[in-house]
């Protein structure tokens, strides 16, 4: 029996009537009356901010439009009557009340039709006082986080502390904490490096927060620590280093072969497949975001070997210890075309064939006797206290030929290894035999002194 016409046009007359509606047939209307809206009604809402200006109350409400009466806006302070501060025309929403008395004081607000003298809505707000000022963010300074300082507000402002936030791009403010009102300096560990964030400080008094006041700051990214590169694989040297916090990629640089080369990686690790088997390579590396390159690490150097990599260790025909630190056996067994150039009973004369991890090498034959040592070293590693190697210890001579028997090995252009004599031997080996090498290959021996450097080379045309 009722109905409210929201669609009607505030200080414009209408004419209603209604009828009823049954099955055999609709009513005559009604007679016609007169409805209007009244311009200016009486304001719907009505809020006024609560210490989020310094400088003043701002009040606004909302109201259906029409007609030219105005809004009458009162301040009421504690128990006192309102009185009137201003008064606006029909079409006005708002109003900044910049005379407020007193800061941090509640005070009341009251806007209603300038026709009326009583009634309107009420709200209450209040004046925000001074706050700190000169609020900065170091801006890639540091590496231990964002810094932020400030110079505090006034003692008549009567801030009891400070709150901290921090803004990531594209987030919402995060509460880092709340400090003294006599700190004026904090620093954000927990920032990540290489992000600028929004970071604001809002003053707290008794009413609650005022007014924040915003900076930007970044903190760099530390340098890649413990760069370290491979100098045992045959396929590349593999380098890798400590991540860095906020890094987005890495630029690793190699110096040394032919000059310097730069390979970027988004991960904190680079296998350089380019390196040449046998070259010295020293690398070092820096860490990328988008606001900062650091500097470059401490370096290390790495190798690429040949695929020949063997290694043994061993006594004076005792057990051995294959580089893999599998236990190997050593045996003697009777050649049937023994030589001796023995000179005493306590000379032998055998074939020596000591058995490593699987592969087999073959020495002799030769005469062995006490005091210095034969050793055999394949791919002598960069730390001699960790050297694995054959060695015959005894006085003797060398006569006939070094033999290499690898299982499974497949000869490859750059192979090498190392034969040290010791001062006590003397002869020569008549042989040094690789297993069968491919077509192209051939063996290159050079003798300096005690030492035999042997390796595999492409067969001069």
């Amino acid at each position: 029996l009722t109905y409210v016409d929201t669609t009607a046009t505030p200080g414009l007359d209408y004419y209603y009537a209604v009828r009823s509606v049954c099955t055999p047939g609709d009513s005559l209307p009604s007679t016609a009356v007169l409805g209007l809206i009244a311009a200016n009604a009486t304001p719907l809402s009505l809020t006024a901010t609560d210490g989020t200006l310094t400088t003043g109350v701002t009040l606004a409400w909302t109201a259906v439009d029409g007609g030219s009466t105005g809004y009458t806006i009162l301040r009421g302070e504690g128990s006192k009557k309102p009185v009137i501060i201003a008064t606006v025309g029909a079409s006005i929403r708002s109003y900044a009340d910049i005379a407020v008395p007193k800061v941090n004081k509640v005070y009341s607000y009251t806007v209603r039709l300038a026709s009326q003298t009583t009634g309107g809505l009420v709200n209450t707000g209040w004046k925000a006082p001074p706050g700190a000022t000169s609020f900065t963010a170091t801006d890639g300074t540091l590496s231990t986080g964002v810094q932020l300082t400030w110079v505090l507000a006034p003692k008549s402002s009567k801030v009891t502390g400070y709150q901290v936030f921090r803004t990531a791009p594209g987030g919402t403010a995060v509460f880092l904490g709340s400090v003294a009102k006599t700190v004026k300096t904090v620093t954000d560990t927990g920032a990540v490096p290489g992000i600028l964030y929004t970071y604001s400080l809002r003053p707290v008094v008794a009413l609650g927060v005022t007014p924040a006041i915003t900076n930007t700051g970044w903190r760099t990214l530390v340098t890649p620590a413990t760069l370290i590169a491979s100098d045992n694989l045959t396929d590349k040297i593999s380098v890798a280093w400590t991540s860095v916090s906020g890094a987005t990629s890495y630029l690793l640089t190699r110096t040394g072969g032919a000059g310097e080369v730069t390979f970027p990686t988004v991960t904190n690790s680079y296998n350089d497949t380019s390196a040449v088997v046998g070259t010295l390579y020293t690398y070092r590396v820096q860490a990328i975001s988008s606001m900062v390159t650091t500097g470059l690490s401490t370096t290390d150097t790495g190798t690429r070997v040949a695929s020949f990599r063997l290694l043994l260790a061993g006594g004076s025909g005792g057990g051995a210890v294959g580089s893999s630190g599998q236990t190997a056996t050593a045996r003697e067994s009777k050649s049937q075309d023994q030589s001796s150039d023995a000179t005493s009973d306590e000379n032998s004369t055998a074939d020596h064939t000591w058995l490593v991890d699987g592969t087999t090498i073959e020495h002799g034959p030769f005469v062995m006797n006490r005091n210095d040592a034969l050793v055999i070293k394949l791919r002598d590693p960069a730390d001699m206290d960790k050297a694995s190697m054959l060695v015959l210890l005894g006085e003797g001579i060398l006569d006939g030929t070094l033999r290499l028997t690898l299982d499974a090995y497949e000869p490859r252009v750059g192979d090498e290894w190392t034969v040290i004599l010791s001062s006590g031997l003397m002869g020569d080996f008549r042989r040094v035999l690789l297993p069968a090498l491919p077509e192209g290959m051939s063996m290159e021996t050079e003798r300096v002194g005690t030492i035999y450097q042997v390796r595999v080379i492409a067969t001069p045309e």
